[in-house]
């Protein structure tokens, strides 16, 4: 039976009705309710009965279940205004400002890049200065002409681009721009109106996890031999962010033996803003290096396990020190013994030199990395796009994780790996969507089928099949129009797990992400007049 989910005072409470019960939907929604009680993450429920046109859909029955954190907006713009408030005089002084914060609980937002993209007629404050390089100039005569003020503290680079390389939860920064209005003669004595509009970029990343059900055709068969059904949950989780991926099941919603189910994914934008160039970027392939904003390592052998004083043997062995993986050549079997490691001192700027990068406190105009400059937080290494892999930086990220951070061998294995892993620590993640399936699952990729057109040929890890966009998704009226679809079944080996050992259900966690960029534009409107002109 079909159930109808509730909400009442903007997601904080939900109930679940049953549709037959609901004569008068306006009666419903007009009923007086006091919750008291307010949520962190929105869960919805709702419940399905089956499918009665399917083997199994007369006892199987799936309930789903959905998290979701917020914000939706982890960036919001607020508290815009000029002084002086409009009208204005010809010639005057106009200060455009607003605030940036970061109204997320928990992740920081990366490159956030700040862009008075439009001013007719305005000058920057020193246009009128022969010795300033900016005399004489208009706002909209070049890119990065008018810039935000030395007193917003937003460095720009040396393409114009100005803005913020991290933004902390609940933090929060004032923007100004200092302008001069257009003078009498731009506006021949006549009352102009004129729009300032200014945008504000920002990098983020969201995910979602969920939990589909596999159930084996025995227990199936059992269950309708006793008359009894098969309650089940297919889970979805969202995180924050404006931009959201979500999984919907063509037909059945739970997996059977080796049969095929379809998976729907999609990418819907939820924010108030836009995703930059209404796509999402193909994501990075392997061996690319850093062409969107990852740095693929390749450690040969058994160096990375040499480098930190230890020995690759079978795990077999005795070791006198601990085991750590992802350092040694071949299976899982083979890891690294080795007791502390030493650590190196490499002083200065040199971890990021060595990767061909600049230590900036400044807007990158290519890869922001994290973690291999000294001072604050906020100086950090601007990669230029499309650096190359190699060993060194592999040695030096593992060496900035061990002397910068302080952290022991076993919380630094992402930065010391080898075998051609992604550094995860100091480089931020490539631009695209990434969808990862246990090792359990097998997904079938056809040559010429739309999957394999954008998603080529999956990796395989511990983790599983990963499954990255090699081609753009066009997002078109905020949602993706491409059919993501991924026909999903057990393993060989899981089935026969599956009916050697009699397990009536499992359920199996396919995650996702999506990396963007982020855009939210905004304007003012101001009028320019003479003083006699009333």
């Amino acid at each position: 039976m079909q159930k109808t989910l509730f909400c009442i005072k903007a997601n904080v409470f939900c109930y679940i009705l049953n549709d037959s019960r609901i004569k008068n939907p306006n009666k419903v929604m007009s009923m007086k309710i006091i919750v008291p009680l307010l949520l962190v993450a929105v869960i919805a429920v709702s419940g399905c009965t089956g499918f009665p046109d399917v083997f199994g859909g007369d006892v199987i029955k799936v309930q789903t279940r959905s998290v979701e954190e917020t914000p939706k907006d982890p960036i919001v713009v607020k508290d815009i205004h000029t002084i002086p408030t409009s009208p204005v005089l010809p010639d005057q002084e106009v200060v455009l400002s607003f605030v940036v914060e970061n109204r997320d609980k928990i992740h920081p937002v990366r490159n956030i890049v700040v862009d008075l993209f439009n001013a007719p007629g305005f000058r920057p404050e020193d246009a009128k200065d022969s010795s300033s390089p900016n005399y004489g100039k208009l706002c909209n005569s070049n890119i990065g002409v008018c810039r935000p003020s030395a007193e917003s503290n937003v460095p720009c680079g040396n393409t114009g681009k100005c803005g913020i390389p991290s933004l902390l939860p609940g933090e929060e920064r004032l923007i100004q721009y200092k302008l001069l209005a257009p003078s009498r003669e731009q506006i021949a004595n006549i009352r102009t109106q004129a729009r300032l509009d200014f945008k504000v970029l920002y990098d983020f990343d969201s995910s979602m996890n969920f939990v589909i059900p596999a159930v084996n055709r025995d227990e199936i068969i059992r269950r309708q031999r006793a008359g009894q059904k098969i309650d089940m949950v297919f889970d979805k989780s969202f995180s924050s962010g404006p931009v959201r991926i979500d999984v919907e099941p063509l037909g059945v919603n739970y997996l059977l033996d080796n049969f095929e189910t379809i998976l729907l994914f999609n990418i819907k934008n939820v924010g108030s803003g836009t995703i930059l160039k209404s796509e999402i970027p193909a994501a990075v392939t392997a061996g690319q290096g850093s062409s969107a904003g990852a740095i693929r390592i390749s450690v040969p052998d058994d160096q990375a396990c040499a480098r930190i004083g230890g020995t690759c043997q079978d795990l077999r062995s005795s070791c006198t020190g601990s085991y750590y993986r992802f350092l040694c050549s071949g299976g899982n079997d083979r890891q690294c013994c080795a007791t502390v490691a030493q650590k190196i001192n490499i002083p200065d700027d040199t971890f990021c030199t060595r990767l061909g990068g600049t230590c900036t406190t400044a807007v990158c105009d290519g890869t922001s990395a994290q973690f291999l400059c000294p001072g604050s937080n906020e100086n950090q290494c601007c990669l230029p796009t499309g650096t190359a892999s190699s060993t060194t930086p592999a040695q030096d990220a593992c060496n900035a994780c061990l002397e910068r951070i302080g952290w022991d061998l076993s919380q630094c294995i992402d930065e010391c790996a080898g075998g051609g892993t992604f550094i995860k620590g100091p480089v931020p993640p490539s631009k695209g969507l990434q969808i990862i399936f246990p090792p359990e699952l097998q997904v079938t990729v056809r040559q010429g089928d739309v999957l394999s057109e954008i998603f080529g040929t999956p990796t395989f890890s511990a983790q599983g099949s990963t499954f990255t966009n090699q081609k753009p998704i066009q997002i078109f009226r905020d949602k993706s129009q491409t059919s993501l679809r991924f026909p999903v079944k057990l393993t060989g080996a899981t089935y026969d797990l599956f009916k050697s050992t009699q397990i009536p259900f499992r359920s199996y966690e396919i995650k996702s992400k999506v990396f963007y960029t982020y855009e939210l534009r905004n304007n003012v409107d101001i009028t320019i007049n003479i003083f006699e002109n009333v």
